[in-house]
C-alpha cells in the first residue's frame, strides 16, 4: 500500500556564507581513501595495489591485493571507528558489472582487516552496527551483525532488465529493511521487509523514478528523482519514514543527481540546473535541507559537473581536480 502526505512546495535560499571550503589532502585525491583527522589517520590505495593506513611518518599494508591494479573503495562508519573496504581486483582488465569484490571490516587504527564476504556496496547501518552488501551474482543483499560479523539475513530481490541496478539498503531501527528494487513493469519501488510481512513503501510514478535513501540516528530518508525525458520535465521529492509511511517533506523541479547523504540535522544533495547563460551551460547547486524548519538551502553553486561523498560525517566534494570539504 502506498502512503504520501500531501505535497509540500518550499522555497529555496542561498546561504550567505557557504561552508564548503578547499581541502588539501596529504595523498594525491585518486589515492586517498579516507582520512581520521582527530587521530592522524589516512588510508590510501598506493601503486604495488595495497590499501595502506598511514599514522604520522610510518604506513601499514593492511590489505595485500593480487596485483598492482587492485583498487579499493572505504566506506568510514559515522563515528570514525570503523572501515568497510572494497578490494577490486584487476580493476582496468576486468570491468565485469556482475564482479564480486572482496569485502572487509576493519577499526581505525588496527593494522589487520576480516574479510567478511563478496560482493559490492557494503554500508553501515544504525552506527555501524549493522553491515550491508550487494551480491549481483545471486541478487540478494546481505545483512550482517558488525560485532559478530555473521549473517543476519539474505533477502533475494527480484529480477529485472537492469543489469546495472544496485539496491539502496537502510536498517530501522526496529530493524526492518528498507531496500530499493526494480519490478516487473521495470518501474523502481521502495520495500519494507519485517519478521511479520513485507510491504511497497513508495513505488515511482513513471519509469524514469529513481530512488536512493540514507539514515541518521535511526531516522530513514528517501530520495525520489523524476526525470521523463520525452517532456523534458524533472523533480525531487524527499521523504521520512515514520511509522511505515513515507511522508513527503519536500519538493523542487531540479534535476536530481548525486546521491542523499544524511549529517546530523540536515539531507545533503545536489540539484542540477541546464542552460543558465551561454558561459554557464550546466550550473550544479549543492543543498543543505535543514531538518528542523525543513528549509532548503544552496550552500554552495558550481559551474560544472561534480561528484560528492561522506568520509564519516564530512562530505567532500570533487570539481574541476580540486577537492573541497563541507565543514559544518
Amino acid at each position: 500500500m502506498l502512503f504520501i502526505n500531501s505535497l509540500l512546495l518550499l522555497t529555496i535560499s542561498f546561504s550567505a556564507y557557504s561552508k564548503i571550503v578547499p581541502f588539501i589532502p596529504k595523498y594525491r585525491l585518486e589515492n586517498l581513501k579516507a582520512f581520521v583527522d582527530s587521530k592522524n589517520l589516512y588510508y590510501f590505495n598506493n601503486n604495488r595495489g595495497e590499501f595502506v593506513m598511514s599514522k604520522g611518518f610510518k604506513s601499514y599494508p593492511i590489505i595485500k591485493g593480487q596485483s598492482k591494479e587492485t583498487q579499493y573503495n572505504a566506506f568510514l562508519s559515522s563515528d570514525y571507528n570503523h572501515l568497510l573496504v572494497e578490494e577490486i581486483t584487476d580493476y582496468l582488465s576486468h570491468m565485469n558489472i556482475r564482479k564480486m569484490n572482496k569485502i572487509w571490516f576493519t577499526d581505525v587504527g588496527s593494522k589487520k582487516a576480516n574479510f567478511i564476504g563478496k560482493g559490492v556496496n557494503p554500508q553501515f547501518h544504525l552506527n555501524s552496527t549493522w553491515i550491508s552488501y550487494f551480491d549481483p551474482q545471486n541478487k540478494s543483499i546481505i545483512i550482517i551483525n558488525a560485532r559478530t560479523k555473521e549473517v543476519y539475513k539474505k533477502i533475494l530481490i527480484q529480477d529485472n532488465r537492469r543489469p546495472y541496478f544496485i539496491p539502496d539498503v537502510a536498517v530501522s531501527s526496529q530493524l526492518d529493511i528498507i531496500f530499493t528494487q526494480v519490478n516487473s513493469q521495470n518501474e523502481q519501488e521502495v520495500i519494507k521487509l519485517n519478521k511479520k510481512d513485507k510491504s511497497i513503501l513508495l513505488k515511482g510514478t513513471i519509469k524514469h523514478s529513481d530512488f536512493s535513501m540514507c539514515s541518521s540516528n535511526g531516522r530513514i530518508f528517501i530520495k525520489e528523482a523524476l526525470l521523463d525525458s520525452s517532456i523534458k520535465k524533472s523533480s525531487l521529492s524527499l521523504f521520512e519514514l515514520q511509522d511505515s509511511k513515507a511522508n513527503r517533506i519536500h519538493r523542487s523541479k531540479g534535476h536530481y543527481v548525486g546521491p542523499l547523504l544524511c549529517l546530523p540535522g540536515m539531507l545533503f544533495y545536489a540539484e542540477k540546473k541546464f542552460n543558465i547563460s551561454k558561459e554557464k551551460p550546466i550550473v550544479q547547486d549543492l543543498v543543505l535541507f535543514k531538518l528542523k524548519g525543513q528549509q532548503a538551502i544552496i550552500e554552495k553553486s558550481f559551474n560544472g559537473d561534480i561528484s560528492y561523498f561522506l568520509n564519516g560525517d564530512k562530505v567532500l566534494i570533487n570539481f574541476d581536480s580540486k577537492v573541497y570539504i563541507y565543514n559544518e
